[in-house]
């Protein structure tokens, strides 16, 4: 018995047609997190992986690797600016206890592109162009509470 009984062998089949979404624009861009998670890279290395719809899923989704552990005390270094600015255009004061707290939160993001060229595994030179964030903005304007505004324009008396 076979555990593909009942199961039709396709000798030609049709691909589906997929839309691709295009990159988001260079600019700033509304983002929500929509997945974000502590794992082990293939390598062995703790990393940080978080994924961003962009601009109300219009746009391809934008993945982030924050390498908070690396070994390199560069790498280590960058990442650790990049994730504690994400952390504070998401409102924390400090960094919360789990990544995946940060599923849900919105912000905007100052994009980029940049083209590089890489090889595939036939060993082809492929150029392709990356996206890349270079600011991480608060979705939510600071608005100054009333009673500031109020106390800002009053005059002292003059004695």
């Amino acid at each position: 018995m076979s555990d593909f009984d009942s199961v039709q062998w396709l000798e030609s089949q049709s691909r589906p047609v997929v839309e691709r979404k295009p990159l988001a624009p260079v600019g700033v861009n509304k983002a929500r997190i929509a997945s974000a998670e502590k794992y082990k890279s293939q390598k062995g290395n703790w990393t940080v992986k978080v994924v961003f719809d962009m601009n109300n899923e219009v746009n391809r989704e934008h993945t982030e690797y924050y390498n908070l552990w690396a070994t390199n005390e560069d790498a280590k270094r960058i990442s650790n600016e990049h994730f504690t600015a994400l952390a504070k255009a998401c409102g924390y004061k400090s960094f919360p206890s789990e990544a995946s707290e940060l599923v849900g939160k919105t912000l905007e993001l100052g994009i980029y592109h940049k083209d590089e060229t890489w090889h595939n595994q036939d060993g082809e030179e492929v150029t392709s162009t990356k996206t890349f964030i270079g600011e991480y903005l608060s979705a939510v304007k600071p608005v100054t509470p009333a009673k500031e505004q109020k106390e800002a324009g009053k005059v002292p008396p003059i004695l």
